[in-house]
């Protein structure tokens, strides 16, 4: 038998009652801002931007990778993070290498120091995201996770799709 299909609610944004402090994109942001910001300033310590700092972090997730898979990983132009990374290779944080069997291609890998210094940064951004989630419990904010989900899904033209899941016991961990 199949799903019902649900009935779109009515649209929440009217034009004649649109307003942008009530903006979801609008909070997003000015959410986005507040975490980078904070993680920014606790960062600094170890001389790191946001540009900096992001793609050390995800370069934990493998042994290496190259620079196109890094930037789709982190949804940045190839362009500008080629300038972070000159950065990281000017502070002995990563090591870029040609590829071997294809010159273009230019693999990355963390050094030890880029290892260790890699290894805080989930501690601050825990620490950063914890604290703008101090006013909801667990519930809501878990809650929170699961509607942004759902509107990327969304917006994304993705409806009726499987939502994005996140691991066991790694609810609240993002």
């Amino acid at each position: 038998m199949p799903e019902p299909v649900p009935t779109p609610p009515q649209d929440f944004y009217q034009s004649e009652t649109y307003t942008q402090a009530f903006c979801v994109g609008r909070l997003i942001r000015k959410l986005f801002n507040s975490i980078v910001n904070q993680a920014d300033e606790e960062l600094a310590a170890f001389d790191l931007t946001y540009a900096q700092w992001f793609p050390l972090f995800q370069l934990t997730k493998s042994n290496s990778c190259t620079v196109l898979g890094l930037a789709k990983d982190i949804e940045v132009n190839p362009g500008a993070l080629t300038r972070s990374l000159d950065r990281l290779e000017k502070k002995g944080l990563i090591l870029r290498e040609r590829n071997p069997l294809d010159k273009r291609v230019v693999q990355l890998t963390l050094t030890p120091q880029g290892k260790e210094i890699a290894t805080r940064v989930p501690q601050v951004l825990s620490g950063v995201m914890n604290r703008h989630l101090s006013g909801l419990d667990r519930q809501a904010s878990q809650a929170l996770i699961d509607a942004l989900q759902q509107m990327l899904i969304s917006g994304e033209g993705k409806v009726g799709h499987d939502k994005p899941r996140h691991p066991p016991d790694q609810t609240l961990a993002h």
